[in-house]
């Protein structure tokens, strides 16, 4: 499973490998996934309560799963307020930029008819 894990992340940044790889050797080192002294303080401390119920209960499973489930809900959140943030924003420079091209099309016209007459 570690090997598995090591080629789903090859794409993640280094510092996250770097940590994932600390937490491996802290694990291997323990025998224990919740251990009292965290492995690394970025992490939330639901995981690790998470972790801990899952190891009592033989449910690691089903707990981390449900943990996955509730941070997968967290994202989307923060994406659709992320995205209701910045719609505003695009659709203003949208506006700019018909504007722009509007006005750059009507200048000359009116030019043009200012020549004639």
């Amino acid at each position: 499973m570690i090997r598995l894990q090591n080629k789903i992340i090859a794409w993640i940044p280094v510092t996250v490998t770097v940590v994932l790889n600390n937490l491996k050797l802290f694990f291997k080192a323990t025998n224990k996934v919740n251990n009292p002294k965290s492995p690394h303080p970025n992490f939330p401390k639901m995981l690790a309560h998470v972790v801990r119920i899952g190891e009592e209960t033989g449910s690691m499973d089903t707990q981390l799963e449900t943990l996955a489930e509730y941070y997968e809900e967290e994202v989307d959140r923060a994406l659709e307020n992320l995205t209701g943030l910045l719609e505003p924003g695009m659709i203003i420079f949208v506006g700019i930029i018909v504007a722009f091209v509007a006005i750059s099309v009507i200048l000359p016209m009116y030019s043009l008819l200012g020549q004639i007459k």
